[in-house]
């Protein structure tokens, strides 16, 4: 092969990459590097007829698989929610911050994209942190993935629900609170890593668990924190059906559920969030006390100033634009500097090569809770990135749920 056509393929195998990069990220000049390569290299410059069809071939196959997965003639199988059929409403009749208004009229999609391909770019732009699309990465992320697959609605009507694994006899419970940047929760299409899994180990130590489904995008603060203080209310409330102390109940979150759970015990715990939703009625399960026992944070975001992106999946595009704005939100959510409880005994893993929310904060919160006198255990899961496996820290958590 000579070194020309060697240099044309590099080029060729480049414009490629681009064009994917371009496409994760939800740019509409995905195609532009694909028609330039085509251009440069299969028209002009390749002389041989085997390396005209080399090119012709890659580029071609490409832009078939991209009108196939953007026609969604390709499409992947959607899996239930785990014990979907076990799962507990925690609300009542009426539910705070719903409404009958459509998410999509307030919702930036990009709607002739599949589930595959929408969440590939949803990950990559988790990665990368690129503002410039992420209102519409983000909001076709949570259409493709959570709305059209049916586990939320597409209007503002979502039921928030927990699914127990009960112990006979336990007396302490712990709700798990699953990730997933606030544009969906782990636990949907099947998803156990941070939810089953977690819940059936704590159910070996003779501990009840519930897993969380709550609200997210395109609900914005702080209603997710709504959801997890009205399931804590909700165990209390029912403590003698499941034979709970309700001096024993704790709290687990993974990723964004990780900020879930910091937020909560350091902003909301205490906070009457559902008086200022709107016309609701409280019942007697809101009157309930909504403090914790402990509290676990795994692979955790705590602040939104490092990374401001992820924001478009909790707040509106005006608010995260607007720079003063921004800026007030990013210091009133934030978890280091808002540190207030000492009370609740904690427990915080993660990896040391973590890219995606990074160790900077979490060391950052560390120190601060060490400095305010907080019972706190840290495990630190050498050489795992974000999302690693249960069996990395689980031991360390189960002993520290014993302690």
């Amino acid at each position: 092969m000579k070194k020309l056509n060697v240099i044309y393929l590099i080029i060729s195998i480049v414009m490629l990459g681009l064009s994917i990069a371009l496409f994760c990220f939800g740019s509409s000049y995905s195609y532009l590097p694909l028609i330039i390569g085509l251009i440069i290299i299969n028209l002009i410059k390749a002389k041989k007829l085997i390396f005209k069809t080399i090119y012709f071939s890659l580029y071609l196959i490409y832009f078939v698989l991209l009108f196939l997965f953007s026609l969604n003639v390709i499409k992947f199988k959607t899996n239930p929610i785990t014990d979907y059929d076990k799962m507990i409403p925690i609300w009542g009749d009426t539910i705070p911050g719903n409404s009958t208004k459509s998410k999509l009229d307030e919702m930036n999609i990009r709607y002739n994209t599949n589930k595959y391909i929408a969440t590939n770019r949803f990950l990559s732009f988790i990665a990368f942190k690129n503002p410039k699309y992420a209102e519409r990465v983000i909001d076709t992320f949570t259409y493709s993935y959570e709305i059209r697959s049916g586990y939320a609605k597409e209007t503002f009507e979502d039921v928030p629900f927990i699914v127990p694994y009960v112990v006979e006899g336990s007396s302490q419970a712990v709700i798990i609170i699953p990730g997933g940047g606030y544009a969906n929760k782990s636990m949907e299409d099947g998803g156990t890593l941070e939810g089953k899994n977690v819940a059936l180990e704590l159910n070996k130590k003779g501990i009840s668990a519930f897993v969380l489904w709550y609200r997210s995008n395109p609900y914005e603060f702080p209603i997710p924190q709504m959801d997890l203080q009205r399931a804590i209310k909700y165990l209390k409330y029912h403590k003698e059906e499941y034979g709970i102390d309700d001096n024993k109940i704790s709290i687990i979150g993974f990723s964004a559920g990780g900020y879930q759970v910091s937020s909560y015990i350091n902003i909301f715990m205490g906070m009457d969030m559902c008086g200022v939703e709107g016309e609701y009625t409280k019942d007697e399960i809101d009157l309930m006390d909504d403090s914790v026992y402990k509290a676990a944070l795994i692979y955790p975001e705590l602040e939104f100033t490092e990374n401001y992106s992820i924001m478009y999946a909790t707040f509106s595009k005006e608010k995260i634009d607007d720079k003063d704005t921004r800026k007030e939100l990013q210091d009133r959510y934030n978890t280091i500097d808002n540190m207030k409880t000492k009370v609740v005994k904690q427990y915080i893993a993660y990896g040391n090569r973590d890219n995606i929310v990074g160790t900077k904060s979490i060391e950052k919160y560390i120190e601060k809770a060490k400095e305010l006198g907080i019972d706190i255990k840290v495990s630190i899961c050498k050489g795992q990135m974000h999302a690693f496996d249960t069996k990395y820290y689980i031991d360390d958590y189960l002993e520290f749920m014993e302690e």
